[in-house]
């Protein structure tokens, strides 16, 4: 989506950080908000921060990013087979996220 001549997705992976538009608060303010911790990623789809099967699924699949990096456990990406040690990145639905 465009918003002010800029593009923005509805979830995106900057800075080690999961960021959302806040779906409670559209149509009538724009609100990006960091998730930084498993926790947020089920919090945001808890509260419907995020809405529709597709961005909770992607926000689910950045959880798990998160949850690894938390517990610092790559071997449980390397066994979901999401991550690929070939070119460093991790893969959820519809992104990839450049790891390392």
């Amino acid at each position: 989506m465009k918003i002010q001549n800029k593009e923005y997705r509805t979830i995106w992976y900057d800075d080690n950080v999961v960021k959302i538009i806040d779906q409670t608060k559209l149509p009538h303010q724009f609100i990006i908000k960091d998730l930084t911790t498993v926790k947020d990623a089920i919090n945001a789809i808890k509260i419907m921060e995020v809405r529709g099967a597709p961005l909770i699924g992607g926000t689910a699949a950045y959880g798990v990013v998160l949850a690894v990096k938390e517990n610092n456990n790559y071997e449980l990406m390397w066994k979901f087979g999401l991550i690929n040690y070939f070119n460093n990145t991790i893969f959820v639905p519809n992104c990839s996220v450049f790891f390392f």
